[in-house]
């Protein structure tokens, strides 16, 4: 199941304490406070920007002070999580062939340097926490729940086991 993480706190318990249930918890990437405020509630997160094109679109000072904020939260250590995977949007960085047209002005390659930086800092950060790190499309809006494919596969893979355990200590 997929919800977006402001919902949390409103979710009966009976679903938040299935286990076999796997819930994969959406935030946008400018509110890192609602992950800080339940953190020790979430085991699987993805982190999404209101669009399609990745990380690096709107405002890139915005973003990159949300990069710095996740990466502050995961990196205190007063932070307890049970968190093991969380999805990241796509790498935004120029590609060399991007560099190469030049079609880009240098203050736009620079900036989509400067967020991959701070992606890859949260993402060192979060290996160090072994919490396992996906890159995948993320949903293009708040409005629009994604499914991920990864996550679908990891859950059915996780429930399949859960039901086989079952059904050797029922024997």
């Amino acid at each position: 199941m997929t919800f977006v993480l402001p919902l949390l706190p409103i979710l009966p318990s009976v679903v938040t304490s299935q286990t076999s249930l796997s819930l994969l918890f959406d935030c946008h990437l400018a509110n890192s406070d609602f992950f800080k405020r339940c953190a020790n509630n979430v085991t699987h997160l993805r982190i999404y920007h209101g669009s399609t094109l990745g990380p690096c679109v709107g405002d890139v000072q915005s973003a990159a002070k949300s990069w710095i904020s996740w990466a502050a939260i995961f990196e205190a250590k007063k932070t307890i999580t049970p968190l093991r995977l969380l999805y990241l949007p796509k790498s935004r960085a120029p590609t060399e062939e991007e560099e190469e047209e030049g079609e880009e002005e240098e203050s736009v390659k620079e900036s989509k340097t400067q967020i991959s930086h701070l992606v890859d800092n949260l993402v060192q950060i979060c290996r160090r926490r072994d919490i396992e790190v996906v890159f995948e499309d993320q949903p293009s809006s708040w409005e629009v729940t994604q499914i991920s494919k990864d996550f679908t596969r990891r859950s059915e893979a996780r429930r399949r086991a859960f039901e086989a355990g079952n059904k050797e200590g029922n024997a």
